[in-house]
């Protein structure tokens, strides 16, 4: 995994590819679900970004932070992709939970 600069995030997210920043604050994993790949920031609490490479589909975090930083981390992150489907955090933690986009959706339709 790459260390990398708060403005280098952006290019290693829209690559799909695995970093951690200088501070340790904003970091990618695939480790949660093998077609997930998330971008968190402070934490496993507040996931920004997850590509879902079974569907491949971006969906963000729609919700602000009260913390200006992690907004700019949002801001920093965002893939430089033209769809980006945004939910809000516990909509998002829900995906990232049911395994994926379309688990999603499918466990929408049933409740």
């Amino acid at each position: 995994m790459d260390t990398i600069n708060n403005n280098q995030m952006s290019e290693y997210t829209t690559r799909l590819e695995q970093f951690k920043t200088n501070n340790g604050t904003v970091y990618t994993t695939d480790q949660v679900h093998p077609d997930l790949y998330i971008v968190y920031s402070y934490g496993e609490h507040w996931p920004m970004y997850v590509y879902d490479d079974a569907t491949a589909t971006w969906i963000g975090n729609g919700e602000k932070y009260d913390q200006p930083t992690t907004n700019r981390h949002a801001s920093l992150s965002k893939p430089n992709v033209e769809d980006i489907k945004y939910l809000n955090r516990d909509e998002l933690d829900r995906l990232i939970t049911l395994g994926g986009y379309s688990q999603y959706c499918a466990d929408r339709c049933t409740h």
